[in-house]
């Protein structure tokens, strides 16, 4: 079987697998149609297909790849990515020019083999072997197959592929090869067709995939929901680890509850420790205060993915004696404690990310790249992030926060949804005083409370950064490019506050400036948080926060200049935000107030230049200055 999918994998038995000889001569055209027609593209994807293959409990996975290069910029760097449960069988590469004849076929020497750096982690199985799709003939086609063999399955396929205009997919492709005994679960989005067969006890199922398009303007626009053309294809009942079954969510969460039993046993003289800690408490949320601070100051986040430990946690004895851990392990080594005094807790699966992909409910699987913990408190519910050693306890952060989690409690795992950051949970407040010498230069003091995304970037910050290298980080707190800092200070505040405060100074060289008679003061402009509002284009956005700023800025004007003009007060609205700017006088202070709304939510296209107008308005209010007379 592993002889014939390899031979289909050639590109003439290609055309004999589709029975369209004139695909063939519609690929062979392609590069001269498009040139014709407008610009080609640095490199094109004319065609990537994968076989899945299931014998005998295990799986073989085979890539097969066209890439035609029309010219130098279009060569890359290609890698095949395998570890320790995944294991590269076979990897081949030729060059072809564009009428189908051999060019060269890369030797041994032209693969490296390295790991697989990954920033946020330490320690990883991950390899990767990398190749180069160069050749000093243009265009032509680099084909390149791979064989990767599985033992231990989680998920057969998981197959989506974008297409952009500066490298476009012509096609994608699909095959599921299983014994007709082997039952799968698959959700389909954008499949133009599926074909399936069943011969000799085995079904054979074909997906052809339309590639996404994107813009690439959109792929830098992280609130851009994309939507995604895909196949995803798991098995009903999962040989990963342990057995188990992703049948219902209960099933998948009881099955990630027996993955990691049996690890929080912790040294005796931990357990002692933990229960003289919460002596003479009473009340359950002290007791895991206590607890978690402890966790947080003698422990630290290290990333570990070997093996199966992307989805199971090393024993709590390894923390309690190691002192670090990935969020698996540090969530169980955090359960152990809370076990030995008594305290009930569960596991719970997010998928982490500030800006999340869409969650099928409909679709019980892994959709999830991190671990937390909940503890039930009567009615209440205590969430811990226990990879932070800096967070509140109980705080939901930008990244898990108002989104559907796995709940891991035996047969009785469930979906629940994390508490959402609303407009109080992240409001934001600045205080800065504005002192302009006779010469025009400003020194500027700045008092900022922030919460929600500026609190955790603060807190962050002021604890895990050196103090000499903190500077370097300010800039998304100060709306100016230019500036000279003098002072800074991230001012103490109650550990499991959810707030953080930072008070700063800088000099502003020629901030006032002036003309013949008269002096103009710019207005500061409204801090906007973390949100980035890019130019609208025909997207759907998510902003899953909202933004909730107010700024009261007091200008001490020189001694040897009389106020002219103030700009009016203004007032914006739009069915999404609400802005309001307000200007008095007091002696020889000019008080500015204001305030900026934008509300969370998914932004159809149409709503979003809506937003984008009010925001517009916004920045065109505040270019109108503070008019003195000398």
């Amino acid at each position: 079987m592993l002889y014939l999918i390899l031979h289909y994998l050639t590109l003439s038995n290609y055309i004999m697998i589709l029975g369209k000889p004139l695909l063939f001569i519609a690929l062979t055209l392609m590069p001269f149609l498009s040139v014709l027609a407008t610009e080609s593209p640095n490199s094109e994807i004319l065609f990537y297909k994968e076989h899945v293959l299931i014998e005998n409990g295990h799986m073989l996975t085979i890539d097969s790849v066209a890439i035609q290069i029309n010219n130098k910029y279009g060569e890359e760097d290609l890698s095949v990515v395998y570890d320790k449960l995944n294991k590269l069988k076979n990897l081949k590469a030729w060059v072809e020019d564009c009428t189908g004849k051999l060019l060269g076929v890369l030797p041994k020497g032209a693969f490296q083999d390295r790991n697989l750096y990954q920033e946020t982690t330490m320690y990883n199985d991950l390899r990767e072997r990398v190749f180069n799709s160069n050749y000093p003939v243009y265009p032509h086609r680099f084909f390149y197959t791979s064989t990767v063999y599985t033992e231990s399955i989680l998920s057969l396929a998981h197959w989506e592929h974008r297409s952009t205009s500066t490298k476009p997919m012509a096609l994608a492709e699909l095959w599921i090869h299983r014994p007709i005994n082997y039952p799968v679960q698959t959700l389909i989005h954008g499949a133009v067709a599926v074909l399936s067969d069943t011969t000799n006890q085995r079904v054979n199922t074909r997906y052809l995939l339309k590639p996404t398009v994107q813009s690439v303007e959109s792929l830098r626009n992280p609130a851009v929901i994309r939507s995604q053309n895909f196949v995803w294809v798991v098995p009903e009942q999962i040989n990963y680890g342990i057995q188990g079954s992703s049948k219902t969510w209960a099933d998948f969460g009881n099955w990630v509850g027996r993955l990691n039993q049996g690890l929080t046993l912790l040294p005796d003289y931990e357990q002692s420790k933990a229960r003289a800690m919460v002596l003479g408490l009473k009340d359950t949320i002290s007791m895991v205060r206590v607890l978690y601070h402890y966790m947080q100051d003698h422990t630290r986040y290290v990333s570990v993915q070997l093996g199966i430990g992307g989805l199971k946690s090393y024993p709590a004895s390894d923390v309690s004696i190691n002192k670090f851990g990935d969020c698996k392990s540090l969530s169980n080594y955090m359960k152990a404690l809370l076990e030995s005094v008594g305290i009930v807790s569960h596991f719970v699966l997010v998928n982490r990310d500030e800006y999340p992909s869409p969650f099928y409910q409909e679709f019980p699987t892994s959709q999830f790249n991190h671990m937390m913990l909940v503890v039930p408190v009567g009615k209440d519910t205590i969430w811990l992030e226990n990879t932070s050693s800096n967070s509140a306890m109980g705080y939901v952060d930008v990244t898990t926060q108002n989104r559907l989690v796995l709940l891991v409690d035996g047969k009785n795992s469930r979906l629940i949804r994390t508490p959402a950051l609303n407009a109080q949970a992240i409001f934001g407040r600045r205080s800065l005083k504005v002192e302009c010498t006779p010469d025009g230069d400003a020194t500027i003091t700045v008092q900022h409370v922030g919460r929600g995304w500026e609190y955790e970037y603060m807190n962050s910050l002021s604890k895990d950064i050196d103090a000499k290298s903190q500077f370097k980080y300010l800039d998304p707190f100060i709306q100016f490019k230019h500036y000279e800092m003098n002072r800074f200070d991230f001012m103490q505040v109650n550990r499991d506050s959810m707030y953080s405060r930072l008070e700063m100074q800088f000099r502003m060289p020629r901030f006032l400036q002036t003309a013949q008679t008269e002096a103009f003061l710019p207005q500061i402009p409204i801090y906007k948080g973390s949100h980035v509002f890019f130019k609208p284009e025909s997207h759907t956005l998510q902003y899953p926060i909202p933004v909730c700023e107010t700024d009261t800025v007091i200008y001490q004007l020189p001694a040897n200049l009389n106020l002219s003009y103030l700009p009016d007060a203004v007032v914006l609205t739009c069915p999404y935000g609400k802005y309001r700017s307000e200007f008095t006088t007091s002696g020889s202070l000019v008080i500015g107030i204001k305030s900026f709304f934008v509300q969370q939510g998914t932004y159809e296209p149409e709503a979003y230049r809506i937003l984008y107008d009010f925001i517009q308005k916004v920045a065109e209010s505040e270019k109108k200055m503070i008019v003195l007379k000398m």
